[in-house]
């Protein structure tokens, strides 16, 4: 069968293999074949086709008509090429042979090779570029059913012009990515992206006063058409070209700056001995992965392990810009800002979006397209709540272990006791690992299920109390989890986290979770089950409402040689006994004392 060539990147030309074009005339049997081109994955009803034709004023029999026209592209095509499918018909049409598809699978190749060779992403984008030769679907502006398909391919296309410039920019080419970006910014004056692309390739090329006018036009049309201002990001630039303070763009074959920084900046600071295999992960990712996700429970560190990578990749003066910290903010303006922030920053450097709890929803759509373009900046995003990323794991950071047995010697090698003692000492104390207070500084930290920022607000109390006193006075833990004096802001106090991950709860997983605290054992799905459906919850909601506490690291699972167990942390049933649910707790656990027996019940199914 005869492949036809077919392009919609200008004015419609159909040809065949071998280029001889195949002549469609008249305008109703050009604008089928445009309709059908823009449906093809799909079938196309006659009802659509007679709107297509015949947008207002029909003919007397519209079936009639269709057929003819239909009847005069099947011949004027190879056999074979117009079909009829169940409900309507199609072009049988070879998707390599569209130079829309071409178009499209350059591009993402173009991004795919932008981090590795930028000289071979510029030549798939010049290749894909070199396709246009208008509009998308020029001559069918009038049909409303093509007209979409249209605006789409050529918001793409500008796309890949402001991809091109970028590039141009990275191989230092001024003068070509100046002629680039004023291409664009003549048939897009509003648009930003090619205004900053402009003021960067006239500054590097030493024309720093025409970088400063291109801003100044730009503000004065942005004021006079539409009474707005240029965004923070455009005026920080202009303001870093008047101070000749914007950095030198990496140019093809120079070493990354975050590898030149790296040594330096490991050799000033102290490792993260604790930490140093979640280090080691978390450093693989960034370089791996154009997203990486950090999940953790409340308090377990995921901010600053975050943090610490980033200073030991860029240098301390890197955490001003590359931090933004979403916490309590309304998910929508999480959003915007997440977006804005992609959309303008540098592919070389990596952000930090902090505490995406409460926006997650919202902006793991917009991860998600960072992933798959993989063109702008690195991202690291730390939730308490899964984020999922299609081909980008996220890295589980868990609480500090803590000493199995109460001797001397295991208490000393446990993490968490090494943590607390350094932050105690630290803040005045003088405490130690001695045969006195080994037991109860093992049961503290065992108590405090490990979490680093539970050990380091307790630290400070260390300083005037024995770890004995501290341990007997730990049935309502919160007085003393808190940083004296007003405590204002995060990260203060120990109720304060948890009141925020409980407030992301809703009715079903708090009545789970209250139920499996008042359970105090790890306990079964089996037995979780049975302790929830008294309550009107059905086997598959308690499963459902587990599997989402453990999702935003409320529950901890538990290893079992038989099957998976669900406990809750010390520190969330705590919160529950004295705070958010104290009657429920209660009462829950009077009923599993009265339910009494610790063999597993069987739930009917």
């Amino acid at each position: 069968m005869t492949r036809l060539r077919f392009k919609v990147l200008g004015f419609l030309e159909v040809a065949d293999e071998t280029g001889r074009p195949i002549r469609l005339q008249h305008p109703g049997t050009r604008a089928l074949v445009a309709t059908l081109l823009e449906r093809r994955h799909t079938a196309v009803s006659s009802r659509l086709l007679c709107e297509v034709l015949w947008p207002s004023d029909p003919p007397g029999d519209p079936r009639g008509a269709l057929n003819s026209r239909l009847a005069r592209l099947r011949r004027a095509l190879p056999p074979d090429t117009l079909i009829r499918r169940p409900g309507g018909y199609g072009l049988n049409v070879h998707e390599e042979m569209l130079d829309s598809v071409l178009f499209e699978r350059l591009l993402g190749e173009a991004v795919r090779e932008g981090r590795r060779d930028a000289a071979q992403a510029l030549a798939c984008l010049d290749r894909a570029l070199a396709l246009w030769r208008g509009s998308a679907y020029e001559e069918f502006s009038d049909i409303e059913q093509v007209r979409l398909e249209a605006v789409r391919l050529d918001e793409l296309r500008v796309t890949a012009g402001e991809r091109r410039v970028e590039l141009l920019l990275r191989l230092g080419r001024w003068e070509q990515a100046v002629a680039g970006a004023r291409d664009i910014t003549a048939l897009h004056p509003f648009r930003e992206v090619p205004h900053a692309h402009l003021m960067k390739a006239l500054y590097h090329g030493g024309r720093h006063q025409d970088a400063l006018a291109v801003y100044d036009r730009y503000r004065r049309e942005l004021a006079v058409s539409l009474g707005l201002e240029p965004s923070e990001h455009l005026r920080r630039l202009s303001e870093a070209i008047v101070r000749q303070t914007i950095p030198a763009v990496r140019q093809e074959g120079d070493e990354d700056p975050r590898t030149q920084r790296r040594g330096a900046a490991t050799a000033t600071r102290r490792a993260l001995v604790l930490r140093q295999e979640e280090t080691r992960q978390l450093t693989e990712l960034i370089d791996a992965r154009p997203v990486a996700a950090l999940i953790g429970p409340m308090g377990v560190g995921k901010s600053h392990l975050a943090r610490e990578v980033l200073t030991a990749l860029y240098g301390p003066g890197i955490l001003p810009g590359a931090v933004l910290d979403l916490a309590g903010m309304p998910a929508r303006v999480a959003a915007g800002l997440v977006r804005q922030r992609l959309a303008h920053g540098d592919p070389h450097e990596t952000v930090l979006i902090d505490n995406c709890d409460e926006a997650v929803d919202a902006i793991t759509p917009i991860l998600r397209q960072a992933a798959l373009d993989g063109a702008g900046p690195r991202v690291i995003a730390t939730a308490r709540c899964r984020i999922l990323i299609d081909g980008c794991p996220a890295l589980t950071l868990l609480p500090l272990a803590v000493p199995e047995d109460l001797d001397e010697e295991t208490v000393r090698n446990s993490p968490a006791t090494a943590f607390l003692i350094e932050h105690a000492n630290a803040a005045g104390g003088r405490v130690a690992v001695t045969d006195r207070d080994a037991a109860h500084l093992g049961r503290l930290c065992r108590r405090l299920d490990g979490l680093p920022l539970a050990l380091k607000l307790i630290a400070p109390r260390l300083a005037t109390l024995t770890p004995r006193q501290v341990v007997i006075r730990m049935e309502d833990p919160f007085p003393l989890l808190r940083v004296p004096g007003d405590g204002r802001g995060r990260h203060t106090s120990m109720s304060e986290e948890l009141q925020a991950s409980y407030r992301l709860l809703n009715e079903q997983q708090r009545l789970v979770l209250s139920r499996l605290a008042a359970h105090r054992e790890p306990a079964t799905l089996n037995r979780a089950e049975a302790l929830c459906v008294p309550h009107n919850l059905s086997v598959s909601e308690v499963a459902a409402a587990l599997d989402d506490l453990v999702a935003c690291s409320m529950v901890r699972l538990v290893d079992d040689d038989f099957e998976p167990r669900f406990a809750t942390y010390n520190l969330v049933r705590d919160y529950l006994v004295h705070t958010a649910a104290r009657r429920t707790v209660r009462h829950h656990t009077r009923a599993v004392a009265k339910f009494g027996s610790t063999r597993e019940p069987i739930v009917r199914r």
